[in-house]
């Protein structure tokens, strides 16, 4: 392959990716889309009233003991 075919491939596959980077799920009611973004992790609900972004609650810390409690 010559230089302008490896640069063709690179274009399409950067184009390819950015097409399949968010994934849209409905719903059980239908009444809410959810879109999913693939590459940083983030969720935005859709509705009939707007957009929001929906955040993920905060966890606390895994406690090192744990693997030590005798059960």
């Amino acid at each position: 392959m010559n230089k302008p075919s490896y640069i063709a491939l690179i274009f399409l596959t950067a184009i390819a990716a950015w097409l399949f980077r968010y994934d849209l799920v409905a719903a059980s009611d239908n009444s809410v889309v959810y879109r999913l973004d693939r590459w940083t992790g983030s969720i935005l609900a859709a509705g009939t009233t707007g957009t929001r972004e929906l955040k993920p609650i905060p966890q606390p810390p895994a406690n090192p003991f744990d693997k030590f409690d005798p059960k």
